[in-house]
Order: C-alpha cells, then structure tokens, then sequence
C-alpha cells in the first residue's frame, strides 16, 4: 500500500514540472488571424498549428527558458527569444507577421517531342 502511495506523490510532483506556451498570429498588413501557421520550441523538438482563430497552445513543456520561432508559406520567420516557461503557468506570446515575398531558383524544363 505504501508503495502505491509514494507513485501517486512521486507523479503528482514529476507531472507538474511542465508549463505551456500560447498565444495569437496575426498578419501585420491586415490585422487578420493567420490559420495554420506552425510554431516550434527550439531545441525541444515540440510544436503547434494556428487554428481557426490564429491560436496556438504548445503543452507540457519543461520548466526553462526557450525560444519559439514561427513558418508560414509567404511570411516571414519571427524568433522570440528569452521565454521562461514556469510549472503550472501559462507563457504568452503574440506574433505579428510580415508578408515575405517567395524567391526560388530557376527551373529548366527539356522534353524531346515523341
């Protein structure tokens, strides 16, 4: 019985060593919630999708410090840097992106006629 105890405390206190990470993006042009925009904490290989809302929740991320960076098609990266994740709290962070224009290389295309 004892033994069943000590794992119900020792889980309690390891499950609540992690915090989470949510916020809003939004298009800087517009003011318009962006959807499906993906935001990934460096270095600990977790992300998340915007919703319909332009909304991201990242969960059960390590208390520390981290830095979040932003990908969508047709704008432009944004890092923030210095976020400090804390047990059982919420970190909030908002990004505005920038339209950024899509540069590729050049494709050539060579077909012989049948």
């Amino acid at each position: 019985m004892k033994n069943v105890v000590l794992s119900f405390v020792l889980f309690g206190i390891l499950s609540g060593q992690t915090g989470k990470i949510s916020g809003l993006i939004t298009a800087s042009e517009t003011n318009q919630p962006l959807i499906g925009v993906s935001v990934v904490v460096e270095g600990a290989g977790i992300g998340a999708d915007t919703d319909q809302e332009g909304r991201y929740v990242i969960l059960n991320i390590p208390v520390g410090e981290y830095s979040l960076r932003t990908s969508y098609i047709g704008y432009a990266s944004v890092k923030a840097t210095n976020l400090q994740v804390s047990t059982g709290r919420t970190t909030e962070q908002n990004f505005v992106l920038s339209q950024e224009a899509i540069t590729g290389e050049e494709v050539v295309v060579l077909a012989d006629r049948p």
